[in-house]
């Protein structure tokens, strides 16, 4: 009767410690936030064109002649870049943000245009290769959903 709870605690203690050994999260198991971080190229851009908030085919069409690159850091900072051509001479805007993800990690709230009036990007989806976000622009006439679709740098 006495080997019961020594056989008992040992089996606690070895599963306590397989579980403390396991392997950090990485891929798609990774927190939203560790896969968002480093470098993104935008590879497409478009209107959701019912705004229904699912990519349909042809509402996100690839750059041309135009290259848009964010990168955010782990203390909240970030690097918009803008890259395209005016008049044969290659332009290249670059400008600081500051970045956090909203409490429910499904959006990226970023001050690049403004603090008053920042960029809300939904995470339509986020993998370690891909990210498509679908933010609300207004323009003049009304206010249109934009698909970003980006491949990891």
């Amino acid at each position: 009767m006495e080997r019961k709870p020594l056989v008992l605690i040992t089996a606690i203690i070895f599963l306590t410690g397989v579980y403390s050994c396991k392997k950090p999260e990485s891929g798609a198991d990774a927190p939203v936030r560790d896969r968002l971080l480093g470098g993104w190229k935008m590879i497409k851009y478009g209107i959701d064109s019912v705004n229904e908030g699912v990519l349909d085919t042809g509402e996100a069409d690839s750059l041309q002649g135009v290259s848009y690159s964010y990168y955010y850091h782990t203390d909240g900072s970030g690097w918009k870049t803008d890259r395209y051509f005016s008049g044969g001479t290659e332009v290249i805007d670059s400008l600081a943000f500051d970045w956090i993800l909203s409490e429910d990690k499904k959006k990226i709230i970023s001050t690049y245009t403004s603090v008053i009036n920042p960029v809300i990007d939904s995470i339509h989806t986020i993998t370690t290769n891909t990210l498509i976000t679908l933010d609300k622009t207004a323009n003049q006439g009304g206010s249109f959903n934009h698909w970003k679709v980006m491949e990891k740098q």
